[in-house]
């Protein structure tokens, strides 16, 4: 019922301009100035601003139609209330539902003393079983319009989708046989049906300032040509567009899509469909749903290492030991860091490795240490000691702390009677093919000079520390002063090699050792390629226990230039056999290319890369590495609850019993998006399970979160049974808690 204006002043100051301003509203001494309450109208004059004249303002004839539907669906409910609103200003007004959401704000501009009725509209649609209500919000007030309740009951099976797969049949002739084209006999009305896609469903990612575009393409299909098609797209917060034609001309096709763009700007969901308003019984679209999580990018890996050394300016005695530390600083994980030291005399420490899991941040290295001896010829040295990053690349990739050393007395140390020299690898630089599992054949090479008859132990150093092994030492002896070269060989292998080589004296002790000799071997074979590496799934979010659950394919393309066999393998990101996988052969009969492709389980790990490596014919480079990764969401829901949120002691005709629903939404991993519907069933629906409302959960974080999901539900009769929540395919999982509500009505009675 629309109140009248008398009525409207009052509603006006109680609810529009809060209490105080109620008796006001109804008879302002002229010239007083007013205080306006937070959102309200206000009007400026020449000197000062006052609040404008009180807008008067009632709300009525808030109707549901059809209020209640029973047959096939989609259905489409339009709902509809008169807004009368007398004064000057703007009156600002939304729909609300039932169902939690909520419609975009509206204004209506009111000018005079003439009562202005405005019929407002939304329209929603609907293909499951559903109960709810939509009333008018006056925004910045307490307070809703009377409700208008509506019923929606889907039969007769699924709806019917007229879809690019499932597309509408064409009409018959008036002979019954199928009329693909135009025709001068009479023919039945033209019958239309519409269906939605949204491009992207789901996305999570940066959400740039003008939004992130979702795009809804509308296939609106007819039975037959010339035709003419009224229609109008229906949002889940706006309602219903306007109305929109669409011509069929004879000689046109029976169908045609029409789009439309929504940016959507911080994470939302939401829906669109297509009404068909005309020709009448057409067949209207279902929802498309989308879903926008808005979430910061990925941090760039940056690798920090940073250096510091205990005596950064020593005076004193000598020799003096120096300590160098240092710490290496990640920003993303999981990563692998390699890294070495080396000082200003010359000192080279091993390679090593650093292994960030868990949460970026720093970690300490191996220290170093280094002797400074006296010299009285040089009684101060500067230097410094440099850590290393050798990989992944980083920039910087070094970290020096610097040093002074001034000695104030010592012992001069003798001359000494073992000295090591010349040292060299040959050849040094090398590109080309790589024949047999060898390689390509390497001489190192050094001299060794001493002042007096003896025998020396040497050792080889390589980058990776003694060489070949941490116990080989070798030996030569002099019978008189002099100088020897000595030397060793190794291969390059077929995959290419590239690294230092230096002489260290063991016995005598303190005959030191060479610089290093450092070389560079790359395996080319120009008859075979590999590239294309793909895995499959690539990004995995979804059910799974752990990782080792998902299966995957991986597939990789090789290329040869004549007729060969070819055996390859599988390699993680440390160049490890995948899952112990291979070597695989193929046969080429003749030059071309192949994709090759295996299938693999139960990888354990989360995220992780794969190469193809060839192994024969050797010194073909390894493909790009493929990356995947995997959340296992293990949703589960919990904890459902109940709430009695109306104030009335009985129910019955116009005063419904309304119940808040929750429950506890958790997953085990993220991000991720999961979708639940609430159920009732009771002595109402026959103990059968009807949908109430449905959702969806969005999960922006890692590991394991937790969210609280709610629905509504109301109702005018007495009833008792159950609320059940459910999880949506492809999860799967339910919770449920019983209830029961006495209302006072003719059905009851």
């Amino acid at each position: 019922m629309l109140l009248s204006l008398g009525t409207a002043g009052v509603l006006f100051a109680g609810l529009l301009a809060g209490p105080a301003s109620a008796a006001a509203a109804q008879g302002p001494a002229r010239g007083t100035v007013q205080s306006a309450a937070p959102g309200a109208v206000t009007q400026k004059t020449a000197s000062h601003t006052v609040a404008a004249p009180a807008v008067k303002v009632a709300v009525g004839k808030v109707k549901a139609s059809p209020a209640r539907h029973s047959g096939g669906c989609p259905a489409t409910v339009d709902f509809s209330a008169v807004i009368a609103a007398k004064g000057t200003g703007t009156v600002k007004y939304r729909w609300v539902r039932g169902d939690g959401s909520r419609g975009s704000v509206k204004t209506i501009k009111v000018r005079g003393a003439t009562t202005r009725k405005t019929v407002v509209r939304d329209r929603q649609s609907f293909d499951w079983n559903v109960s709810g209500w939509q009333a008018i919000e006056i925004v910045g007030r307490k307070g809703l319009s009377r409700k208008a309740y509506f019923n929606v009951s889907c039969s007769g099976g699924e709806p019917v989708v007229y879809d690019r797969t499932h597309p509408l049949p064409p009409a018959p002739d008036p002979t019954g046989k199928p009329s693909p084209g135009p025709t001068d006999r009479p023919q039945e009305p033209v019958r239309a049906a519409a269906s939605v896609t949204a491009t992207p469903a789901a996305y999570t990612g940066p959400c740039p300032a003008t939004g992130q575009p979702v795009r809804f393409d509308a296939l609106i299909q007819v039975d037959r040509v010339p035709a003419r098609v009224a229609y109008q797209w229906i949002d889940s917060a706006d309602g219903a567009g306007p109305v929109q034609y669409l011509d069929f001309a004879a000689a046109d096709a029976r169908s045609r899509t029409v789009s439309l763009t929504h940016p959507v700007k911080t994470t939302a969901t939401g829906w669109k469909s297509v009404d068909i308003i005309s020709p009448a019984g057409s067949v209207d679209s279902l929802r498309a749903n989308y879903s926008v999580t808005c979430a910061d990018p990925a941090p760039e890996q940056k690798i920090t290492p940073a250096a510091a050394v205990d005596k950064p300016s020593y005076t004193g005695t000598c020799p003096v030991a120096l300590t160098f530390t240092g710490t290496i600083t990640v920003t993303k994980v999981p990563v692998k860091v390699k890294y070495q030291w080396r000082d200003s005399q010359g000192g080279v420490g091993p390679e090593q490795e650093l292994e960030f899991t868990g949460t970026p941040g720093g970690k300490p290295v191996t220290p170093h240490t280094m002797t400074v001896r006296y010299d009285d010829e040089v009684p101060t040295v500067k230097g410094a000691g440099t850590l290393r990053i050798l990989s992944p690349a980083a920039e910087p990739d070094v970290a020096q702390a610097a040093f002074t050393v001034t000695c104030t007395g010592g012992t001069t140390p003798p001359p000494a009677v073992v000295t090591a020299s010349d040292i060299k690898v040959e050849p040094s630089s090398y590109t080309g093919p790589c024949p047999g599992s060898y390689g390509v054949a390497h001489t190192v090479s050094a001299k060794i000079t001493v002042t007096k008859p003896m025998t020396v132990k040497y050792q080889w150093i390589s980058h990776q520390g003694p060489w070949p092994g941490p116990d080989s030492v070798f030996s030569v002896t002099f019978t008189e002063p002099g100088s020897k070269t000595v030397s060793n060989t190794f291969g390059s292998g077929p995959n290419g090699y590239k690294g230092t080589k230096r002489l260290k004296i063991v016995d005598p002790a303190g005959g030191g050792e060479t610089a290093d000799a450092s070389f560079n071997t790359v395996c080319v074979n120009p008859d075979v390629t590999a590239s294309d590496m793909k895995v499959d799934p690539a990004h995995y979010t979804g059910p799974c226990k752990t990782p080792a659950d998902v299966e995957r394919s991986v597939s990789a393309k090789i290329k040869v230039t004549k007729p060969m066999a070819v055996k390859y393998r599988w390699i993680d990101q440390q160049g490890r056999p995948w899952f112990s996988s291979g070597p695989f052969s193929t046969t080429f009969h003749s030059a071309g290319s192949k994709t090759v492709a295996n299938g693999f389980k139960s990888v354990a790990t989360a995220r992780g890369s794969v190469r193809l490596e060839v192994v024969e014919p050797a010194g073909v480079p390894v493909t790009e590495a493929a990356e995947f990764s995997t959340v296992c969401v293990n949703p589960s829901v919990s904890g459902v609850s109940k709430q009695r949120t109306d104030e009335n002691e009985e129910c019955g005709p116009g005063r419904s019993a309304e119940f808040a629903l929750s429950a506890k939404l958790a997953v085990a991993d993220g991000p991720a998006s999961v979708g639940y519907r609430w159920y009732r069933r009771s002595n109402e629906t026959g103990n059968r399970w009807t949908l109430i409302s449905g959702g969806t959960a969005s999960f922006t974080g890692t590991g394991k979160q937790e969210k609280t999901i709610t629905g509504t539900y109301g109702t005018r009769r007495s009833e008792s049974g159950y609320f059940k929540v459910e999880l949506t395919e492809p999860y799967e999982g339910s919770a449920q808690t019983g209830f029961l509500v006495t209302c006072q009505s003719r059905h009851d009675r």
